[in-house]
């Protein structure tokens, strides 16, 4: 399991062009064959 600054789990957020922001997504970090993937922890919203 990877862990940033020992969180198993991120949450993220984007800007609108209006800057406010959008809900938080969590998200997991997993390695596999030396890369890192990216995925939403409940698929797409």
């Amino acid at each position: 399991m990877i862990t940033i600054g020992g969180a198993e789990e991120s949450q993220i957020s984007s800007h609108r062009r209006d800057g406010t922001a959008r809900p938080y997504i969590t998200i997991w970090v997993v390695p596999a064959e030396n890369q890192l993937y990216v995925r939403s922890a409940y698929g797409f919203r």
